[in-house]
């Protein structure tokens, strides 16, 4: 369980600074085609664009700070999490943290602290309480840093629901598909199994294809809307059997090794 969520961290955490990301290089660019244009700036220009805050901070972020200080520290990971754990009272966060293994909370720490430069502080001014001089400005990086953990966590937590809607979403698109069709017939054998929809699955397979597609998909949507706790145990059940058996034809693929007697 660690290990699969060590992948889906790097991968929430990355798509959560993406945009931050892209928008530092957009905004280096057109600096640099400015200062290419002109070798000067009117001094008035200057006074204007240093003496709105809100302006000038944006522009400032985006060269801090220096990749050198970007380095995570041996034992940042573990210090982290030891704060985050003091820090915070929400259970699930807690939960998720110390579920990672040391290779995942070594790697949630690294993408949070590049967030954290990114925004213009180091995670480690929060973790080894080098703020404190300063309460407010201490209370407004440890709640960022805190909101963050709490985004990730929630949206490790509606994976199953993500991925049911791109599945979904695949099917309705493609209807014709093997491989959707193939989740779709799972899915819909659970929901009738579980009693969400009327019927047996004969009555639904006795249909010509192109008509089950589309009572599947209905009876699918139907079954959500009428429990959707039970219709999400459905779909987790399913998705579980699918990485089960992708997990069992994997191993199966790999070469045996024997031993001389």
């Amino acid at each position: 369980m660690a290990m699969a969520i060590l992948p889906l961290t790097v991968l929430l955490v990355g798509v959560g600074t993406v945009s931050v990301i892209v928008d530092r290089r957009v905004q280096a660019r057109k600096r640099a085609a400015a200062i290419t244009s002109r070798t000067a700036e009117p001094a008035a220009q200057t006074e204007s664009t240093t003496s709105n805050g809100k302006a000038s901070w944006w522009r400032g972020v985006t060269n801090w700070p220096p990749s050198f200080m970007r380095k995570q520290p041996a034992d940042l990971p573990q210090q982290f999490r030891t704060w985050a754990n003091n820090a915070t009272d929400d259970a699930a966060v807690k939960e998720w943290l110390n579920g990672l293994d040391d290779e995942g909370i070594q790697a949630f720490t690294k993408h949070l602290q590049a967030f954290c430069a990114d925004m213009g502080f180091e995670l480690s001014w929060v973790v080894t309480r080098q703020l404190e001089s300063d309460p407010e400005l201490a209370q407004r990086t440890r709640d960022i840093v805190l909101q963050y953990c709490r985004a990730c966590q929630q949206a490790a937590a509606a994976q199953d629901d993500f991925e049911l809607h791109k599945k979904l979403e695949a099917f309705e698109q493609n209807p014709t598909s093997k491989k959707h069709q193939e989740f779709a017939e799972k899915l819909f054998a659970k929901v009738v199994e579980a009693g969400l929809v009327a019927g047996s699955i004969s009555d639904y397979f006795g249909a010509s294809p192109k008509e089950r597609s589309r009572l599947m998909v209905e009876a699918i949507h139907k079954a959500a809307a009428t429990n959707r706790e039970a219709f999400n145990r459905a779909v987790r059940e399913t998705l579980r059997g699918d990485e089960a058996a992708r997990t069992a034809a994997s191993q199966a693929q790999q070469p045996t090794t024997s031993t001389a007697a």
